[in-house]
């Protein structure tokens, strides 16, 4: 028996911390599911920017289930609360109040079941309250794009 076997974990997160924080989790028998939008992971197009890197994705999501839930539709929401009610940790490291806005806050999950972990962190991101602009230089040289060009991929949804 694994550590965290009978442990429920809801993975709403892009790129690399994430990842590795509920491969971690998966990797003690925790039973994860990763949700990404209907287009993918960003870390998922990043990588497949990069010959040869494809197989990191791999490497990071191993051990876990997958599923595509478009959040901002009434019904993809409905799914991840539903899948609230049945974990144990939530985990996300979306930009800082996008998860909130779309009802999927600490509040809304905790409502649901009181003795959830909910997991917040942040990574690279775009501007927000909080981050510096030095982590947006960051983010938009390693994407090769302009800082316009993040801007409206930010806007467009493209990057959450």
């Amino acid at each position: 028996m694994q550590i965290l076997e009978g442990m429920k974990v809801i993975q709403i997160t892009q790129f690399i911390a994430g990842s590795r924080c509920t491969q971690l989790l998966a990797d003690m028998g925790a039973e994860v599911v990763k949700v990404e939008p209907p287009r993918g992971d960003t870390l998922r197009m990043i990588f497949k920017m990069t010959p040869g890197a494809e197989r990191n994705y791999s490497v990071f999501n191993c051990n876990k289930y997958g599923i595509a839930v478009n959040m901002s539709d009434p019904q993809g929401r409905e799914v991840i609360l539903k899948l609230a009610t049945i974990s144990d940790i939530f985990v996300h490291n979306l930009i800082p109040g996008s998860i909130e806005n779309l009802g999927l806050g600490y509040e809304d999950i905790r409502s649901l079941k009181k003795d959830i972990i909910y997991t917040a962190m942040g990574t690279i991101r775009m501007p927000a309250p909080g981050l510096g602009e030095h982590n947006r230089f960051i983010l938009e040289q390693w994407l090769g794009y302009t800082p316009d060009e993040v801007q409206k991929l930010y806007k467009q949804g493209t990057i959450l």
